[in-house]
């Protein structure tokens, strides 16, 4: 396998792991901010 290959692979699987990360992140903030607008309403 070419070099550029391997390397363009490995971009990309970094790629899918960061957006991966950031979507579970994003869901983590979701229901924190979710908890906070229950609470305040009571």
């Amino acid at each position: 396998m070419p070099f550029y290959k391997k390397h363009h692979l490995k971009a990309v699987q970094q790629t899918q792991d960061f957006f991966a990360q950031a979507k579970r992140w994003q869901s983590i903030a979701i229901s924190l901010t979710l908890q906070n607008v229950v609470i305040a309403r009571h």
